[in-house]
């Protein structure tokens, strides 16, 4: 794929232009990380973040005006004043800290393991690494995931 196709696919995930230029220029380039792959695994849960914002005061919504049953916590705020758009922007901060914990763990396994005898140094680790159309190893590793999302943000 060249620069111009892996500009256009990382706009049409949601990539502003001047992001998608940028990480089409390090997928291109760099030897050592898969931008394109990250992204890729990262999408559906920045649609997932997102659709906080956008959607849940409205499915909420549809969930009361129907009669559908709503969690205890959600009546509870929605009691004291809260509104369905607030619950939702909440509900994203919640998501994205949870995210960001768990990307930031698959990308350094080593980083939550400080209690740990030599911060278990001598224990088995991973890493997420890419694999081409045809399943091929190309040994690019997926980086950096838990500062790929909010798209919107970066």
């Amino acid at each position: 794929m060249g620069k111009e196709e892996i500009k256009e696919l990382l706009q049409e995930f949601g990539l502003p232009e001047n992001k998608a230029d940028y990480y089409a220029n390090l997928e291109i380039n760099d030897k050592n990380f898969a931008w394109l792959s990250a992204f890729r695994f990262v999408r559906p849960l920045n649609k997932s973040l997102e659709s906080y914002k956008t959607e849940y005061g409205d499915i909420l919504r549809n969930r009361i005006e129907k009669g559908f049953s709503i969690s205890k916590v959600e009546s509870e705020l929605l009691e004291k004043g809260a509104t369905p758009e607030l619950l939702g922007d909440f509900a994203y901060e919640i998501a994205l800290t949870a995210f960001n914990e768990v990307l930031y763990r698959l990308s350094d396994p080593a980083g939550g393991d400080y209690d740990l005898e030599d911060e278990g140094e001598s224990l088995p680790s991973w890493t997420l690494i890419e694999r081409d159309s045809n399943g091929s190893r190309n040994e690019r590793h997926l980086t950096e995931t838990h500062s790929l999302i909010p798209f919107s943000n970066l």
